[in-house]
This record gives structure tokens, sequence and C-alpha cells, in this order.
């Protein structure tokens, strides 16, 4: 871990030290205003920042990485660390991106769409996006390198914005639906939203009025209106996952909008479809369980965790957090919302409403907010007592980039960060498939979010404000994993981004899930995750950078002391020495079980040694048992066969071998007639022959004495084989 903090303390250094944010640093970027700004984007491992008046800095941090660094520092760092070394070069390139056409408002916000080409700047007076040059070259730079490049920059309802002086943003952003990236959304104080194409800017597509009647303007530009007192005015709006209709299969992007007084409201879009390019917001949506103030009717920003289920973040002016989880509702809304409905109710209804597939929704559905818990921000450390606690602090919340249970708020007190721990379990139960575990005791447990305060920029209420003025996330194979901010006066701050703000990798297509049966053993907690549990800070200690006009007396100098003192003893030193005792105590149970495991494994090797050699006593006596059993065998065959012979009576088969013999004998007798006849014949014929007068032809052809022969010898051959037959029957008979 400290290895990770001299790499990070590292970057700060370096990042300062960058000219653009010297540049940032002689200009004066602090105003009376209290609101947050994001004036810092990180796109591809370059970082930009606008410098508050027409030109767009940026410079490849990709070039600080130091893939030549030495052993020692290779060794300092650490295999383990999430932080790269990296060294400033002398000759490091930094460009400046100048707009065509410049901005006549203050930009407060920098936001990339999704290709990453295009850059919307907008400000409470207007919006412009900004065409990004192509990047060329080795290490991706701008028209190869030019150290200022004229960048196409088009104004968004430039005359609409001119001519409607009392008409401010509240809110912009690029339209996910887009398949182009070109479509971005905005909030306007006249409660209208408004879609916008940067092919024609001119004018709106779509227009949608988020309240009844006309347009409620004020008298002046600095005074407000009725409906913004009442809070009846959209404040902040944010898309939610998107889903598809279900009868003309068209994909809806549902926008959740955030009115002053807590109030949510939802609005189907479609940039494809034009039966959804006019309709009205529905809602206001139920939140449960039901609130006498609402939750707070100073609501200021909204931000939706793309989960399962969404998660609804609902900010307000005072510090507040309320985390909402979004559900179909039904029709026993109205039991659900009496006062008698508690946190274990929302329970037990989210898992008897939600499945683990989700399923088409229709158009007309109506949504509701169940409210899992509310966290309160410590803005400033120090409280006086003659103090007014309801100061607003305006909070622009920031969702990590890379974990949907991970968000960032900034705010003109500095910067909070916030983990949802408990969101993984439902994520988890909402998928499950077995019935058995069906996940409901992890869900049951009380795991309430993660709050770190990371910056702190106004120790006490008397303070000037210094509000954030850009935060991005770097996630990076090459450069690490960074939280990157940056203060009112140009300081550039880097923190290490935490465990839950970094998403597992995804998974394979051929991955299959593992079917092995695990062992209770290894069901069991960690110890590595008893130890994260045993750190873990239920108050953090800030980083304390306030503005330069601060001037703090003595005694506020002296609590803010106390109170360091107090937190690093508290949440630092007593925990790190719990955990030591853990670990000590857990290092000499293992140490007693390596001296027992040793033992055993010596009386294990003597019990090998033992049964080896009883294993080969055995081989031996099973080799002479066997040579033993093949021998009596042998016997065993003998004596059979010599009682077979000595029997009385004849066996079946030599009766069998009896009748076949009798059956040859008789063949031999006919056979024996037959040759006899032949041979009779056979002289009578050689009389006949020689007492007929030579002269006289013979009685029989050629033809009938060659067929003679034939017949002769065929007959000949028989015999021969019946004689041979007779012999090896005797011989086998008399054997």
């Amino acid at each position: 871990m400290a290895a990770s903090s001299e790499a990070v303390a590292e970057w700060r250094v370096i990042l300062n030290s960058l000219k653009l944010f010297q540049k940032i640093r002689k200009k004066s970027l602090v105003s009376e205003e209290s609101e947050p700004k994001n004036l810092l984007a990180i796109q591809d491992g370059r970082i930009f920042v606008w410098d508050g008046e027409s030109r767009f800095l940026t410079v490849n941090l990709h070039l600080l990485s130091n893939t030549t660094a030495t052993d020692g520092e290779s060794s300092r760092t650490g295999p383990q660390s999430d932080i790269t070394p990296f060294h400033l070069q002398d000759d490091l390139q930094e460009q400046s991106l100048l707009c065509t056409d410049t901005p006549f408002f203050k930009v407060e916000q920098v936001s990339f769409n999704a290709t990453g080409q295009q850059v919307l700047l907008w400000g409470k007076r207007g919006a412009s996006v900004l065409q990004l040059p192509r990047g060329q070259g080795k290490n991706g730079a701008f028209q190869g390198g030019q150290e200022h490049i004229n960048c196409r920059t088009v104004p968004i309802a430039e005359r609409f914005f001119s001519t409607n002086p009392s008409v401010s943003i509240l809110q912009a952003s690029w339209h996910p639906g887009s398949e182009s990236a070109t479509h971005m959304v905005l909030l306007t104080s006249d409660n209208t939203i408004r879609v916008f194409d940067t092919s024609n800017t001119s004018k709106a597509l779509q227009v949608t009025k988020l309240g009844d009647g006309g347009p409620s303007y004020s008298l002046t530009s600095t005074h407000s209106t009725f409906q913004v007192a009442l809070g009846d005015i959209a404040v902040a709006f944010d898309f939610g996952v998107p889903f598809e209709s279900t009868d003309q299969k068209d994909l809806l992007y549902p926008v959740y909008i955030l009115r002053g007084n807590g109030d949510v409201f939802m609005l189907l879009t479609s940039l494809t479809s034009r039966r959804y390019q006019r309709m009205s917001p529905r809602g206001p949506m139920v939140m449960h369980p039901p609130a006498e103030d609402n939750y707070g009717l100073d609501a200021c920003s909204i931000s939706c965790l793309h989960s399962n289920p969404p998660v609804l973040v609902i900010a307000t002016s005072t510090g507040f957090l309320h985390h909402c989880i979004l559900l179909n509702s039904t029709d026993d809304e109205e039991i659900m919302g009496s006062s008698s409905f508690q946190a274990s109710t929302a329970v037990q209804i989210f898992s008897d409403r939600t499945s683990h597939e989700r399923t088409q929704r229709e158009e007309q559905c109506i949504q509701s907010l169940f409210v899992y818990e509310s966290v309160e921000l410590s803005l400033t450390p120090l409280l006086a007592e003659n103090e007014d606690l309801d100061v607003a602090y305006p909070i622009m919340l920031i969702k990590g980039s890379q974990s949907e249970r991970c968000y960032y708020c900034c705010h003109a007190a500095g910067l909070h960060s916030v983990s949802l721990p408990w969101l993984k379990h439902m994520e988890r139960f909402c998928n499950i498939e077995d019935e058995i575990d069906d996940g409901m005791s992890e869900i049951q447990r009380d795991q309430p979010c993660l709050v770190q305060h990371l910056i702190c920029t106004k120790p006490t209420q008397s303070c000037p404000s210094s509000p954030i003025l850009g935060l991005a996330t770097l996630t990076d194979p090459l450069l690490g994993n960074l939280v990157i901010s940056l203060s009112c006066e140009g300081e550039c701050f880097v923190l290490p981004l935490a465990s839950e703000s970094i998403g597992s990798p995804a998974s394979l297509l051929s991955e299959k899930p593992s079917e092995q049966v695990v062992s209770p053993l290894r069901q069991l907690k960690p110890f590595q995750q008893h130890i994260k549990t045993l750190l873990q800070r239920d108050i953090s200690h800030p980083i304390l950078k306030s503005s330069n006009k601060t001037e703090l007396s003595l005694e506020e100098s002296f609590r803010l002391l106390q109170r360091a003192t107090r937190i690093l003893r508290e949440e630092y030193i007593m925990k790190q020495d719990q955990a030591r005792e853990e670990i000590e105590k857990r290092a000499k149970i293992l140490a007693q079980q390596r001296t027992q495991q040793t033992a055993d494994l010596q009386a294990c090797a003597g019990a090998e040694e033992e049964i080896k050699g009883r294993a080969s006593e055995l081989a031996e006596r099973y080799e002479e048992a066997q040579d033993r059993q093949e021998e009596l065998l042998q016997r065993v065959g003998a004596v059979l066969h010599t009682l077979q012979g000595q029997l009385p009576t004849l066996s079946e088969a030599e009766q069998g071998m009896g009748a076949e013999l009798a059956q040859v004998e008789a063949k031999l007798k006919y056979m024996e007639m037959a040759l006899n006849q032949v041979k009779t014949k056979y002289n009578y014929q050689k009389n006949s022959s020689e007492t007929m007068d030579p002269c006289r032809s013979p009685g029989l052809s050629s033809k009938q004495k060659d067929q003679l022969r034939e017949l002769l010898k065929e007959e000949n051959d028989k015999i021969s084989e019946l004689i041979a037959e007779v012999k090896s029957l005797t011989t086998v008979v008399a054997s």
C-alpha cells in the first residue's frame, strides 16, 4: 500500500508540473458560485482540460509512463501496485485545441460522446459541440503534433438562447440511443427538454414540456419564478436502462426527471419511432416508505445506476443521498405506502417481484421507488454552535466508469465517493436460478453504503466556497487505476481508485458456469476479507485543501488537528492494531498447525515405509501362492484324467466315437464289395479282350475309355481316403 501511495504522490507532482495545469493556475477560475463544475475529462489515455476561455488543452498520459524503469524502481513499486511508475519528459507534447466559434457563455461542464470524436461544452447560457481532429503518428497526436489546432465548433440553439435571456440550461447530456452519437438532450429552466442533432443545431428534433400550463418566466434573469420557489421545475435528469416495446419492437430509453421538490417523473424517448417523440412525462413516482417532506424539498441531482434492478440516486442540497430501487408497481401500492411499511417489507416485496430475467415491459407500466437507505454526507468537518446548518451545497453526481456500484459526489466543500456493496447481492439475487439458494439471506443483511470523504475544500462553513472543477477516472492497463480531480485553483489531485470501482472482466463466450461441488470449508469467509472488514473505516480523513483566501483562527486550526488526530487514532491506528492482533493470532494458530502437520507428515512417512515393507512381503507371498496353485491345478487335472480312464462305462464322447467308427466300418465293407466287383469286371474284360481277334476293333470308343478311366480314378481316390481315415480312427481308439 505504501508503494501505491508513493506512486500516487509522484503522479500528483508530475501532473501539477505539466504546462497545461500551470496555464490553468495562472487564470482565475475561482468564482463566487458554489456549484461544482466538470472541466476535466480523460479519453483514450489523453487528459483534456478546458482553460476557462476558448481552449481545450490536452496531453497524452501514455507518454508519462516510464516503460524503461530501473530495477530499483520496479522493486519499489512492486508487482502488486495498480499505479505505473512514470517520468516527465522534457519534450512532452501538449496541444491546444482552439474553437472556431468561441462560446460566448461560460463553460461549466465538458463531456465526450460515445465515439470520442465530439465534445459537448455547455454552461447555463448555452451549449456548443467541438469536433476533435484525427490522431496521427506513433503517439496518436492530433494533426501530426501541431501545438495549436483549430477545431470546428458548432453552437447549439444560439439564436434561441440569445433571444431568451431568462432561459438557462440546467443539464445537458448525450443521448445514449443515438446510432451516430450526434444527438444531445438539453434541460432548460423553462421546464422543457429538447433534443438536438449536431447536423442541424438551430432547430430541436424533439421538444417535451415537463409541466402543465405555459412557461413561467421571471421578470429578470436574476430573480427566480414561483415554480422554482415551489420546486415544480425539473432540475436534473438521467437516462435509465433501455428496453424494447412489445408492439413495435422499438428500443425505448427512459429518462428519469427530478424536480426541486423531490418528485421523480419518467419520460420514454426514442430517436427512431415518431410515436414516442411527443410523449408526456409520467408520474410522479410513488416512493416507499412515504415521507412527509418527500425526502427533502431541495433536490438538486439524480443519477441512474444501470444495475439489475436499477438504482436511482437522489441528492439534495443539504447533503443527503437517497438510494432508491426502481421496481414496477401494482395495485396494492396504497397498502405499501402506509406508515407501517418498513425496510424488511421492502426487501420482501423486492424478492417477490423481481425475477432473474428482465422481461419486456409494457409502455403503460408504472414504476415505484423503494428507498433502501438515506445517507448524510459530512460536508464540513467543523461546525460552530452559532452557524446555520441549513446551508445549500449543490451536489453533482458522477458515475464510475468501470462499475455501477460506485459513484462520486462533487460539491462546494470537496469530494466524496460512495460504494454500494449491497447492490452486488441484489444483482446476484436477480440472476440466481436455484430455488433452494435464493440469496435472501444475503439481501437481508444490514450492509450500508461506504462513504469516503476524499477531498475537503471547506473545513468550516465560514471558509469561502472552493468547489471541485473537474473529476475523471482513469482505468488503463498501462497507466493504472486512478481518480483525478481538479480544484478551483487549478491544482490536480490524484487518488487511487477504490477496489469497488473496478469492475470484473467480462467472461468469454465459451465459458460455462462451473458445476463443481464446493467444499463447506471453502465457503467460509476468507481471512483476507475478514481483515478488510476490520480495516473498513466508518469515517475517512480527507485531504484538506481550502482556498487561498481561507483564514482559520487558532481555535479552528486546533479543532481540525484534534479531529484529524481522533480520526487517525480511532479509524486508522486502533483498527490497524486490531488487525495486527488478528494477524498475529492467526499466525500463531498457523504456526501451531504447521508444527502439528509436520509431526503428522513424519508419522505418515514412517507409516508409508512400513506399508511399503508389508506390501513387498505380501507380493512375494502372493507369487508363491500363485505358483503353488498352478501346481495343484495340474495335479488335479492328471488325477481326474486317470479316474476317467478307469471308469467301467464309456463316456458320451467315447460312445459317440464308437458309433462313428461303426459307420465307417460299414462304409468300408460296402466299398470293399464295390472294389471286388470292379476287379471282377476288370478281369472279365481283360480275358475277353485276349480272346478277341486283334484285328477286330474294340467295342469301346476312345471317349468312353477316357470317361471310364476318370471314374475309376475317382473311386480309387475315395477308397484311399477311406482307408486313411480308418487307419487314423484305429490309431485314436488304440491310444
